[in-house]
């Protein structure tokens, strides 16, 4: 499991290595909501390494819970 959440990270990434400054892009497809809430504190720790900036985030409506299920990322 461990090797699998490793590659979803590393997808983000290499994501993230394509963009140039100013570039956005919605992370979020792919995810079930428990793994959207990892992401979303991984996205957290780019951001403090003034890798990203977190532009907005989408909460779910379904569970009562509003989750973050979707988040639009721009690259520093």
């Amino acid at each position: 499991m461990e090797l699998f959440w490793s590659n979803k990270l590393n997808k983000i990434d290499e994501k993230i290595q394509t963009m140039v400054s100013g570039d956005t892009s919605w992370i979020g497809s792919g995810y079930d909501l428990n793994e959207m809430q990892s992401v979303h504190h991984y996205l957290l720790e780019l951001k403090s390494k003034q890798l990203i900036q977190i532009i907005n985030l989408h909460r779910e409506s379904t569970s009562g819970h509003r989750l973050v299920d979707r988040v639009k990322i721009e690259k520093l």
